[in-house]
């Protein structure tokens, strides 16, 4: 006897079709018209890929579209990749030795057809078909079940592939849901783009699964004040973000009680001063929680109880168990309270796609190992320092520093929108490398001093770089990378 594979798309078919699902500025789609879009993507790629098959498509700023192919694949039985560098991800596939599929705008040359054995189909986004060919290479070794493979940098820069499957989604999802208590009264704003981790995981999915209304807004194009202005307009009641959109939304809020609708103002990514989040609630009435997570197990640590979050307290979520473990460097031998967390649950990411060793070392007897660094509180909570190697301790005065907290000490700074900070390379005499942006119309020599004479009371010795902009990764991250090579 067979039993039909839940799918995230069936979730969406409880709720009545009527119902508004997305606002994207004017446009509105309904529940019944984004599963009606889904459902035909699910049709026609059902008539040509196997199941557990890559499907690599093109990101797209529009929700509706996004979000119908996105849910389309995995309901076909595909694993959806979305990719904003179509050639990498198509050579990349290729070293694997995967066999996929793609939906793009550009129909590949004849010299990349020649080169690419393991592309089976490229279908145009009206689902028109620009190739078909037979590869000649097989599936991966992974696990072929329906799903994401999701494209992650972190703090590194350094593309990782993650693998969720779609019934890990699905449960990951409904404990989420579960834990923020959302019902389809909330009103839920997206300030991500939809290929980062968490604009999916904690806003998109759990609004649809519940039949919430969901409004997405680009925090990097939209502006600040309309985006301000919407937390009263929509009635928001649930919102997540970096601590730099917080910062710049409330810069722009005219309305100290714009966010008074708002049960649940989540914030993660970095360390948010003290003063930061009371400047956040006092200029838009948000009382900030603390989450902190990873694209890898979804949110692992949380701190949705207390109002006034100016001290970091988080605790596992529910079903999370965590084990802190010493660093493999000396700093633990010396801060023993500081060490690093392994997390573990039933449902998270199965590996790194394609990268065996990777996923060898990061999950092991199902703990997933964070890399991060925490110091753990007297009552048994834990405080984010930041990546393992982003931790370090000064020679001359035996303190430790992390680029977390010096982040969180800068960031106050009049003039000063966001922060990175990359510590000494570990010889006695190296510095720590502070990169800020500033806004354009900032003194920058004030800036500057400024910055200095925090550093120094602090014992940081650094090197400081104050630019308008700055290179990011895929999610906008600040890209160390670029950044070294840039001052190098």
């Amino acid at each position: 006897m067979s039993t039909t594979r839940e799918t995230i798309l069936h979730c969406l078919s409880v709720h009545d079709p009527a119902r508004e699902a997305i606002r994207w500025g004017d446009q509105i789609w309904t529940i019944g018209e984004l599963t009606s879009n889904a459902t035909q993507w699910a049709v026609t790629l059902k008539e040509y890929i196997q199941p557990g098959e890559i499907v690599v498509c093109d990101y797209q700023e529009d929700p509706f579209e996004y979000m119908a192919l996105f849910l389309g694949v995995m309901a076909a039985g595909g694993i959806h990749l979305s990719t904003r560098d179509r050639n990498s991800t198509w050579n990349r596939l290729n070293r694997i030795g995967a066999s996929w599929n793609a939906v793009s705008r550009i129909a590949p040359q004849p010299h990349e057809i020649a080169a690419l054995d393991g592309l089976r189909l490229v279908l145009a986004p009206d689902a028109q078909v620009l190739l078909v060919q037979t590869p000649s290479k097989g599936s991966t070794s992974d696990s072929a079940e329906p799903g994401r493979i999701l494209e992650t940098s972190g703090s590194t820069g350094e593309p990782k592939w993650v693998y969720w499957t779609e019934q890990d989604l699905l449960a990951d999802r409904r404990s989420w849901i579960e834990e923020l208590a959302l019902t389809t009264a909330d009103k839920v704003l997206n300030l991500h783009p939809l290929d980062f981790a968490h604009g999916i995981d904690v806003h998109v999915l759990p609004a649809l699964m519940i039949g919430a209304l969901l409004i997405h807004r680009n925090i990097r194009i939209d502006n600040k004040a309309e985006i301000a202005a919407d937390l009263t307009v929509h009635g928001i009641t649930m919102m997540s973000a970096l601590p730099s959109h917080y910062t710049s939304i409330a810069v722009c809020c005219t309305a100290p009680n714009a966010g008074q609708s708002v049960r649940m103002a989540l914030v993660g990514g970095a360390l948010l001063s003290p003063a930061s989040v009371q400047m956040v609630y006092r200029r838009t009435g948000l009382q900030l929680k603390r989450l902190y997570g990873a694209t890898e197990a979804g949110i692992m640590c949380a701190d949705l109880k207390r109002d006034e979050q100016s001290l970091p307290r988080l605790r596992p979520m529910s079903g999370v168990s965590m084990t802190i473990r010493p660093l493999s460097n000396v700093i633990s031998a010396v801060f023993p309270t500081v060490g690093e967390p392994y997390f573990r649950r039933t449902h998270m990411a199965r590996s790194y796609w394609g990268d065996p060793e990777r996923t060898a070392s990061a999950f092991s007897d199902g703990w997933y190992k964070s890399g991060d660094a925490v110091i753990c509180n007297d009552d048994g909570s834990v405080a984010v320092l930041g990546r393992v190697d982003d931790v370090w301790i000064n020679p001359d005065s035996e303190v430790m520093h992390s680029s977390g907290e010096v982040s969180a000490s800068l960031v106050d700074v009049e003039g000063v929108t966001e922060v990175a900070v990359i510590p000494p390379k570990g010889e006695a005499l190296s510095l720590a490398t502070v990169f800020c942006t500033v806004d354009p119309n900032a003194h920058l020599k004030k800036v500057e001093a400024e910055i200095a004479s925090i550093l120094s009371a602090a014992g940081v010795r650094a090197n400081i770089y104050l630019s308008n902009e700055w290179p990011r990764t895929l999610v906008g991250k600040p890209d160390r990378r670029a950044l070294l090579a840039w001052v190098q």
